[in-house]
């Protein structure tokens, strides 16, 4: 129930900081355990920052936004490891 609440309020755009507070986590770290970004929640976010820098600069042609832009590129998401290991 705790990964669900976390990862449908992060999906719903609440802030990652609100979210804690209402789980009751005095760190951001407790709550990015159970809140997961979705793919679905990265592909929309990115669509709102295309439409954003695409409105922003739509009449100066500047080639830098087209290229930042551009959909046929395919991001690369890295995730970090969940469990760090030690070397003694």
């Amino acid at each position: 129930a705790r990964h669900t609440f976390g990862t449908m309020s992060l999906s719903a755009g609440i802030p990652i900081e609100s979210i804690a507070k209402m789980m009751g986590h005095a760190s951001i770290s407790s709550t990015q355990v159970y809140a997961q970004v979705t793919d679905n929640k990265i592909s929309e976010d990115m669509d709102r920052l295309i439409a954003k820098y695409k409105a922003k600069d739509k009449n100066t042609g500047n080639a830098d936004v087209e290229a930042a832009t551009d959909t046929k590129t395919i991001p690369l998401v890295v995730k970090p490891n969940d469990r760090k290991e030690e070397t003694a």
